[in-house]
């Protein structure tokens, strides 16, 4: 998959972070091939190995086991810093660069 220029200006936009005109060409130059890649990764095998599950253990990550060892919302507003509309509020990871 080949993407263009603009595309990968707008992911950078999107993705909220500031990169020298070096790193922009660096990931011109990569970020194609890594998309390819995870491409070939998502064509690949869908079947799971047999036995895998029981080697790993994630028997209890499924969907339909829930756990009892969750937290409930009252519980998570209690143990949060800071609760905003349901959501635990964090600290920005990016600097949006205004300010």
């Amino acid at each position: 998959m080949s993407l263009t220029t603009e595309e990968i200006n707008h992911l950078v936009q999107l993705s909220r972070i500031n990169l020298s005109t070096k790193e922009r060409q660096a990931l011109n130059a990569d970020l194609p091939r890594i998309v390819e890649f995870v491409e070939q990764l998502h064509g690949g095998p869908k079947s799971q190995p047999k036995g895998l599950r029981e080697r790993v253990g994630l028997d209890h990550l499924r969907c339909d086991n829930p756990q009892d060892n969750q937290l409930t919302q009252a519980q998570l507003k209690r143990l949060a810093p800071e609760f905003q509309e349901d959501q635990i509020k964090i600290p920005a990871v990016f600097d949006d660069g205004e300010g």
